[in-house]
């Protein structure tokens, strides 16, 4: 079973061993073992892709890392019961094709996709029924990652 590392979210331990059938801080259940998948994104502009996901989908920040400067490093943050860390790269290349795309299911696809515009995302694919039952969108964060917003759309 891996470990599941959880020193830099702000919980009063700084490693914990988690059974595949226990739940996490979050409640939801871990499987495979316990392992712990974050998706961490590479940013030139930590602040302002912080502050995007922030506006557009009320992430919350669960941990910061500091830099050498008095700024951070390192963001850990949470949407739901999911999460991603956001990491200050200034050596990141521009974009050259889509690295990573975030799938987040959402309660109302029109409403979070408005939100991403207005704090700053590109439209991709606006709002759209698809033929499998579910409606999604795509947007593109202020660095060009690929967003996917969707919600199960009852028969």
């Amino acid at each position: 079973m891996l470990a599941a590392w959880d020193a830099q979210v702000e919980r009063p331990h700084v490693l914990r061993r988690l059974q595949p059938s226990q739940p996490d801080a979050a409640g939801v259940a871990l499987r495979h073992g316990g392992a712990v998948a974050v998706p961490i994104i590479s940013t030139a502009d930590l602040p302002r892709l912080v502050e995007f996901y922030r506006s557009a989908l009320d992430a919350v920040v669960d941990y910061r890392f500091p830099d050498d400067a008095g700024g951070d490093a390192y963001v850990s943050l949470s949407v739901g019961a999911a999460s991603f860390g956001i990491g200050a790269d200034p050596a990141v290349p521009p974009r050259n094709g889509d690295r990573l795309a975030l799938w987040f299911y959402v309660d109302d696809v029109h409403s979070t996709h408005a939100a991403a515009l207005a704090a700053g995302a590109v439209e991709e694919r606006a709002p759209a029924l698809t033929e499998w039952g579910e409606q999604i969108s795509q947007v593109r964060d202020p660095d060009g990652n690929l967003l996917n917003f969707a919600a199960e759309i009852g028969p």
